[in-house]
């Protein structure tokens, strides 16, 4: 008898594995989330700034920085993270021209200091889609993009969802 209970033990237990694993979210075969690098790997020259805390050299004021700055050449393309709707293309004092995508309920992404705006609010983006040119427009000391990724309303580190 206790085979038998052991036998079916081990059954239902690889069952409940299988129907567990079979509803487990791959974010990594979800277009709608920011997880490709918003420049072609072959276009980036550097990284200038990471996601973090950083200390201003000159007054040791320290301050988050909540996105990626990613070098590039003047003419570069900037690309869409992921599947979305441009829910802002314009401009502000601060991100210059830039960019926001609606991913779905959870992810935004958004692109700042560029050139040139490709999309308008409201259209819909694939992945991976020219979306803008880099550029340095706002507060930018260069030409470079700003990408920041937002999850549920909180600017995070995007590199753990890079899927390239």
């Amino acid at each position: 008898m206790t085979n038998i209970k052991k036998t079916i033990s081990i059954t239902v237990i690889a069952l409940s594995l299988l129907i567990l694993n079979s509803f487990k979210i791959d974010h990594k075969k979800d277009l709608n989330i920011p997880q490709f690098l918003p420049i072609n790997k072959n276009d980036i020259i550097r990284i200038s700034s990471g996601f973090g805390k950083k200390t201003n050299s000159s007054n040791k004021i320290e301050r988050t920085h909540e996105g990626i700055d990613f070098i590039a050449y003047k003419g570069t393309p900037i690309l869409a993270a992921g599947n979305g709707e441009v829910i802002f293309s314009g401009f502000s004092k601060t991100y210059g021209n830039h960019i926001i995508i609606k991913h779905n309920d959870t992810y935004q992404s958004l692109y700042a200091h560029m050139n040139t705006l490709n999309v308008e609010k409201e259209q819909k983006v694939k992945a991976k889609e020219t979306i803008g040119i880099i550029g340095s427009t706002g507060k930018a000391t260069g030409i470079h993009l700003h990408y920041e990724v937002i999850k549920n309303g909180i600017k995070i580190d995007p590199n753990p969802l890079f899927n390239n």
